[in-house]
């Protein structure tokens, strides 16, 4: 809630005429909350393994789409069947 009432105030005081700039002074105004190192600490303990996972499942994603370019025409030309 916090965020977004500081955009829209941020929108709002944009500069330009077609596509509103927000600059660095506007930015160096926002109060933000920093949780305490104890609480980061437990948040990346619990985020840290899902971006690995993430990270995994990308890597397999492009190895399979690596792997279906290289026997798709080997398939459409008869090279290679399935049983």
């Amino acid at each position: 809630q916090v965020i977004i009432r500081e955009m829209k105030r941020l929108k709002k005081r944009g500069k330009g005429s077609q596509t509103k700039f927000i600059t660095l002074s506007m930015l160096t105004e926002i109060s933000v909350f920093k949780p305490h190192d104890q609480t980061m600490h437990k948040f990346y303990e619990n985020v840290n393994p899902m971006f690995k996972m993430k990270s995994n499942i990308e890597f397999e994603n492009q190895k399979l789409s690596e792997l279906r370019d290289w026997l798709l025409p080997m398939l459409m030309n008869g090279q290679v069947t399935v049983k």
